[in-house]
Parts: structure tokens; C-alpha cells; sequence
């Protein structure tokens, strides 16, 4: 009974993750069509699976979620948001590769 209880966890993970995945590609679908309003609520419902199934731990795909959710919030001028979610990416990179990698590393002129 509990490696049953195991693989159902393994398998709602599972499910969570493919759930994740789908509003994410579902949300840059949206946007290339021009429906931006509902591109915005897919990639914000994409990255609140992907905090749940992260237990909010730091993790590529969450990183992945902020930076759509961060570009799909510029596109609709909600600039503060976009930041946030930009600096909340850059922060969470830094975390998992280290800020001595190329791809975090802040760059000329930056605070």
C-alpha cells in the first residue's frame, strides 16, 4: 500500500507538471495570436502549478514561468509587474547556477 501511495504521488506530480506545461505553451499561444489578456491569466496559472509542485522552491521551470509572465506583462504596459517578475527570475537564476555565471552575471553599468 505505500509504494501505491508513492507512484500516486509520482504520478500527481506528474500530472501537475504536464498541467504546468500546457498552460504555459497555451499562454504564448494566446499572445502570438493577440489575445493578450488571456495569454497573461495561462502563464500566471502556469507559474502558480509550478510554485505548488516546486513547494515554492527555487527551480528552472518556475524561472521559466516568471520570464513569460514578466514579457507578457510588458506587452501589456504593465511595466511595475514585468520588473517584478524579471527581478524575481534574475534572482531565483542566481540562486540555482551561482552568480558568477555568464547567463546571471550582472552586466556593464548595472547596480
Amino acid at each position: 500500500a505505500l509504494l501505491d501511495d508513492e507512484e500516486g504521488a509520482a504520478g500527481k506530480a506528474k500530472g501537475k507538471a504536464g498541467v504546468a506545461e500546457a498552460m504555459h505553451h497555451l499562454g504564448h499561444a494566446h499572445l502570438k495570436k493577440g489575445a493578450i489578456a488571456q495569454g497573461v491569466r495561462s502563464l500566471r496559472g502556469a507559474l502558480a502549478v509550478r510554485r505548488e509542485l516546486h513547494e515554492g522552491k527555487p527551480h528552472k521551470h518556475v524561472v521559466a514561468s516568471l520570464m513569460a509572465v514578466g514579457s507578457a506583462c510588458r506587452r501589456t504596459g504593465a511595466t511595475d509587474r514585468a520588473l517584478a517578475a524579471y527581478n524575481e527570475a534574475l534572482a531565483m537564476g542566481r540562486e540555482l547556477r551561482g552568480g558568477r555565471h555568464p547567463q546571471v552575471e550582472p552586466g556593464p553599468g548595472a547596480a
